[in-house]
């Protein structure tokens, strides 16, 4: 038996989000691991920063790292430029991509309907430590353009890279000039509230720092703030947290499919008189998987029988993983959490041994 999610109409309230975020230093040879975590955490928005690899020579498909169940944006995954970031919703959510005037090199925009009128806008922001003094100068533009455009509530997760920035103080051994003292100066002006008080990033011999931030335009709307392992050999914790506002999601209506008593040689006769040749020969790689996958779901829904049935609603603490990847997770979580203490790289050795694959 097989099932297939669809979208019903009716809506219902989350009072809470479930956020997931982390850089992936290169998300391809890390999805699968991703996949387990979102099945364990169940996100409703995961961002991630430093999708490509260092050294990329073909751009990525969709395909490669796209997350099952989730609706996917991303922005320079197709080019040549940056790393790259993504932002991942739950495909019962209705999440629009928002443009801004300024030209940041690497930034994504959604906006998420809440409700009573109200208008969610996540973020997500990788800059580089390597940027220039322009796309620098953009990024604190970015910001007031944000904070400008007076949406009632506003997620901002990301690498930004200010490694001498002593949250705790809101403080920079750095002067006037430099562009750290200027973005802590800019998140002040804007009235965001950075929520990262523990470091993200560690490597053996380096002390570790907060790279990686959560900004939103209320203090009450981020908690529960959770630092996990990283991915795969990534050196950025994983942060999972909440935000705490009242979002309209539609509930799923599943439709399970019966395989078993499908008929198979009417289905193997239809794709066969389908002339992929030349259906496929003027379009591009994704184009060629989304005509693919539309004409397989609709012989699919001629040929299998099938029943709806109501969504199955998710208890708190349950999870559809095993017990066994369950313990190889919060084993590598444990390690993780103890070299970071400890700096310790015997402890290193123990979270890498301990990668999920």
């Amino acid at each position: 038996m097989h099932k297939f999610d669809t979208f019903k109409r009716s809506l219902h309230k989350l009072e809470t989000v479930n956020c997931m975020y982390t850089n992936a230093d290169c998300l391809t040879n890390k999805l699968s691991e991703l996949r387990l975590l979102a099945r364990n955490y169940k996100p409703t928005i995961v961002g991630i920063t430093e999708v490509k690899p260092k050294n990329f020579r073909y751009d990525l498909s969709d395909a490669e790292i796209a997350l099952d169940g989730y609706e996917m944006f991303c922005s320079n995954i197709h080019n040549k430029i940056g790393r790259g970031v993504a932002l991942y919703f739950k495909n019962s959510i209705q999440a629009n991509p928002v443009e801004f005037k300024t030209d940041f090199q690497e930034s994504l925009w959604i906006s998420i309907k809440l409700v009573g009128g109200d208008e969610l806008l996540v973020g997500c922001i990788y800059r580089s430590g390597s940027g220039n003094d322009t796309n620098n100068e953009n990024l604190l533009k970015l910001l007031s353009e944000v904070y400008e455009a007076k949406y009632s509530h506003v997620l901002i997760m990301g690498d930004f890279n200010f490694e001498k920035i002593n949250w705790e103080l809101w403080s920079t051994p750095s002067s006037e000039t430099q562009t750290d003292f200027k973005f802590i100066e800019k998140v002040r002006d804007c009235y965001f509230y950075q929520h990262v008080n523990k470091p993200t990033r560690a490597r053996i011999d380096q002390e570790p720092h907060i790279l990686d931030l959560i900004l939103s335009n209320e203090e009450g709307m981020v908690s529960n703030i959770e630092y996990c392992s990283p991915l795969g050999k990534s050196d950025h914790s994983l942060i999972n947290f909440n935000f705490n506002c009242y979002i309209q999601q539609e509930n799923l209506e599943r439709t399970k499919y019966y395989y078993d008593k499908a008929n198979f040689s009417e289905m193997k006769r239809e794709l066969l008189v389908i002339d992929w040749d030349n259906l496929f020969s003027k379009l591009e790689v994704n184009e060629q998987w989304k005509l693919f996958k539309d004409k397989l779901l609709e012989i699919q829904d001629k040929y299998v029988p099938k029943r709806k049935s109501r969504p199955v609603p998710h208890r708190k603490g349950k999870t559809s993983l095993d017990l066994k990847t369950l313990q190889i997770i919060r084993k590598k979580h444990r390690c993780w959490a103890r070299y970071m203490e400890t700096r310790d790289g015997k402890n290193t050795e123990n979270f890498v041994n301990y990668e999920i694959r």
